[in-house]
């Protein structure tokens, strides 16, 4: 190998070395200065925080995701041309005397580190609104803390990068280390990602909206739906629901409690009277809208004749915890992928649409004379 090829060569490691170590420090170091903060209280909250150590791990986490990428390609795009860029001013800034060059490559590397942090942040913080408070957005924070550990990264350590001799190597066999892992894990999760995409692309599930109510015992009169204010209808039962509730037979009054999806998808109408212990599969519904009611007799599905598919909403009862103070009945929609485990992936059961207060703990209605006209979902 000539010299020339073999000095761009080492250029060229030169800048991965910068990347990597752009990456580790300065992306890294803010992922955990957020998890840190958020783990002091430093950073305000709506939910309460789990712990030090767990909310620094956590966000360690979601930094790797952002890393291998799970989520998005682009964070990582980012880091990595900043890594370049700041590797490039480096080598402009050889020849510069050497408190000039470490001030000036300080100041670049914090601009475009916090510039950088602030649309790709490498830490998913939370967004508190309240009226005292106006708009907080932590992500503020974890941009500062980005601009900090990158004016130190380039004070301190790109110096010692762009001005090593090229007749060398640059890499470490720790760097070649975690160039290794990195190209392990972008591998593992592509082909993950990938997988699932087929999975859900040979699947074609259609999108629900979800429309989540409570039954009440009020009187022995047809039964009705109390809105609980003006708003999207969408969120109500419609006319020919509360008709087919009416023609079989059900008393009483309705009451909204939550929902998830847009307008665009397939109503799926769950009507419950208190929680149930057991886990509810409610099956899909293969073309038009659903509703499903819990009964003394089981789950009763209307329209009864509307077609369905294996895959379900799942219903979970959940009891107190750290973020719901009250007993929780939680859905999850089987989009072709079955349904987590929630202890291995709460995230995937964190949409509560009400809790369950001691009171709301009603028989439900009984509709025995339905039984031989409508299917019951055990």
């Amino acid at each position: 190998m000539s010299l020339a090829e073999s000095n761009g060569r080492n250029l060229l490691l030169g800048a991965l070395r910068a990347v990597l170590e752009y990456v580790a420090l300065v992306m890294g170091g803010t992922a955990a200065l957020a998890g840190a903060a958020r783990g002091l209280r430093i950073l305000p909250s709506p939910v309460s925080v789990p712990g030090f150590v767990t909310s620094i791990l956590s966000s360690l986490i979601v930094f790797l995701d952002l890393l291998t990428p799970a989520i998005s390609l682009r964070p990582v795009l980012a880091w990595i041309a900043t890594g370049v860029v700041l590797f490039v001013c480096g080598l402009l800034l050889r020849n510069v005397p050497d408190s000039t060059a470490r001030l000036g490559l300080a100041v670049v590397s914090l601009v475009l580190s916090t510039s950088v942090a602030a649309i790709f942040s490498p830490a998913y913080v939370t967004v508190l609104i309240t009226p005292v408070m106006g708009f907080v957005v932590t992500q503020a924070f974890a941009a500062f803390c980005a601009g900090c550990l990158g004016g130190i990264f380039g004070f301190f350590l790109l110096p010692q990068i762009s001005r090593k001799s090229l007749n060398s190597s640059p890499m470490h066999w720790g760097h070649w280390v975690a160039v290794t892992a990195w190209i392990l894990l972008f591998g593992v999760t592509w082909a993950r990602t990938e997988s699932i995409r087929h999975k859900l692309e040979a699947v074609k599930d259609r999108r629900l909206r979800l429309v989540y109510a409570r039954w009440v015992p009020v009187d022995d009169g047809p039964v009705r739906e109390e809105p609980i204010g003006p708003g999207d209808r969408n969120r109500y039962l419609t006319d020919q629901e509360i008709e087919e509730l009416r023609a079989a037979g059900l008393t009483g009054v309705i009451h909204y409690l939550g929902g998830q999806g847009d307008g665009a998808g397939l109503r799926f109408v769950v009507i419950m009277a208190r929680p149930d212990r057991d886990t509810v599969d409610l099956p899909k519904p293969a073309s038009g809208d659903i509703l499903y009611l819990q009964t003394q007799e089981g789950w009763r599905k209307f329209p009864p004749s509307a077609p369905t598919l294996p895959r379900t909403v799942r219903l979970l009862y959940f009891g107190p915890d750290a973020y719901f103070s009250l007993p929780t009945m939680r859905p999850h929609v089987d989009i072709g992928l079955g349904h987590p485990d929630p202890k291995s992936d709460p995230g995937a059961w964190s949409y509560a649409p009400a809790d369950w207060p001691d009171n709301w703990q009603m028989l439900p209605p009984s509709l025995p004379e339905a039984e031989a006209s409508h299917d019951a979902v055990k």
